[in-house]
C-alpha cells in the first residue's frame, strides 16, 4: 500500500504549467511539522514536494497562495534524471490526488 496523508503550509505559490498537449501540473512545496520538539530547540519541519495533475492543479493553483494550511493524500513517488552535469538527480514527491483547503479565503474589502 502507498498512501500518503499530509498538512502543512505551502512555501510559496504553486507553479502552475501545462503539458504540450494541455494538461495542467502544478508543484509546490509544503512544509509538514515534525511532532518532536527537542528541549530548547524550535520545531523543525519537512519541506516535501507535492505534484497536483489534472483540474485539481488548476484550482490549487487558483487558490492557495504561499503559508496557506492544506491537507493532501496521494502516492509517494521517486524518479531520477541527468541533469546538465551528466548528473544522476533524484526526487521523491506526493503526487496528490485529493486535497483539502484548511483556510477560509480571506474576506475582500
Amino acid at each position: 500500500m502507498n498512501n500518503v496523508n499530509l498538512i502543512g503550509r505551502t512555501t510559496k505559490d504553486a507553479e502552475l504549467r501545462f503539458t504540450p498537449n494541455g494538461k495542467a501540473v502544478a508543484t509546490v512545496t509544503i512544509a509538514v511539522n515534525r511532532n518532536y520538539v527537542a528541549e530548547g530547540q524550535e520545531r523543525e519541519a519537512d519541506f516535501i514536494q507535492v505534484v497536483i495533475w489534472g483540474k485539481r492543479a488548476e484550482a490549487f493553483a487558483n487558490y492557495v497562495r504561499k503559508g496557506h494550511q492544506v491537507g493532501v493524500t496521494g502516492e509517494l513517488r521517486t524518479r531520477n534524471y541527468e541533469n546538465e552535469s551528466n548528473q544522476k538527480v533524484y526526487v521523491t514527491e506526493v503526487l496528490v490526488s485529493e486535497f483539502t483547503f484548511l483556510e477560509k479565503k480571506p474576506v475582500q474589502a
